[in-house]
């Protein structure tokens, strides 16, 4: 696990994500299907401490969300060079193309909705869990947010 908030580097003359790190980013082993921007929860059904290394898309009922782990870089396909299948989940900051409801807005805090490895938009501060802020209205499912780092 990352222990640190530090910027990792800062490139000059880069426009985009590129032009400062401002992820923080954990690997994990994909435990079902899903793709990068789902949300995506620890494995509880797991035993020990396989139960933090697996990770899952959130169920569409959110009956894994008190295990958020968070948002999939990578889908669940992805194969390592050492033939072992891992996945990149940003835990925290900036996260590229979150895979939201459609109709979200700039602004709204980031919550939980009823379908799998997908987020909504709630303009109030919600009784629900709040995992972010959307940086930019949704375009065809899909939103830059400001992930709120977890402390595991």
């Amino acid at each position: 696990m990352a222990t640190h908030n530090l910027i990792q580097y800062f490139t000059t003359g880069s426009t985009g994500a590129d032009i400062m790190n401002r992820v923080t980013i954990e690997t994990f082993v994909p435990s079902g299907d899903f793709d990068a921007g789902d949300a995506v929860c620890f494995d509880a059904d797991k035993e020990g401490s396989e139960r933090v290394v697996f990770v899952k898309a959130k169920a569409a009922d959110n009956s894994n969300l008190q295990y958020f782990a968070g948002i999939a870089l990578q889908g669940s396909s992805v194969t390592g060079s050492d033939g072992r299948r891992a996945c990149e989940v940003a835990v925290g900051g900036y996260v590229e193309g979150a895979k939201v409801n459609t109709g979200v807005s700039k602004g709204e805090y980031l919550v939980a909705d009823a379908v799998v490895g997908q987020f909504s938009g709630s303009a109030t501060w919600p009784s629900v869990p709040v995992f972010g802020t959307l940086l930019e209205d949704d375009t065809a499912g899909k939103a830059d947010v400001i992930l709120w780092q977890k402390a595991f």
